[in-house]
Parts: structure tokens; C-alpha cells; sequence
């Protein structure tokens, strides 16, 4: 029988764990690329768009495309 088939506590923190470790990685390098893709004078503005219009773009369309999904 497999062990992560019937994962007790400490398989499910070290995945979590491990998963958290890397997200946290990527993160931190996305915000370094981020920052440098913008200059000094406009860098806290465009850092601002650059990570908020995709959440409200796709965060705003989410409910009406589930909607539209359930209806057909």
C-alpha cells in the first residue's frame, strides 16, 4: 500500500511545507524581476498594476463564467 495514498499528519506537513518552501522562492524572485522592470519614478505604480489588474481582471470574470459553465 502506498504511504501517500493514506498520508498521516507528518507526510502532509512535509509536502506542505516543501510546496510553501518553493512558492516562497518563485515569489521572491517575481517581486525582484518585477522591480526592475520598472523605473525609479514609477516603480511603486507600476509594481501596484502589474499585481493587482490581473486579480481583478480574472477575480471579477470568475463567478460570471462559473455561472455561464453551470447554465449550459
Amino acid at each position: 500500500m502506498d504511504r501517500l495514498q493514506f498520508p498521516v499528519l507528518e507526510v502532509k506537513l512535509t509536502v506542505h511545507l516543501l510546496l510553501a518552501l518553493l512558492f516562497g522562492c518563485s515569489s521572491g524572485l517575481l517581486m525582484e524581476v518585477l522591480a526592475n522592470q520598472f523605473s525609479p519614478p514609477v516603480r511603486c505604480f507600476g509594481m501596484n498594476l502589474a499585481y493587482t489588474f490581473p486579480t481583478v481582471l480574472l477575480g471579477s470574470t470568475a463567478p460570471l463564467v462559473n455561472i455561464w459553465m453551470i447554465q449550459k
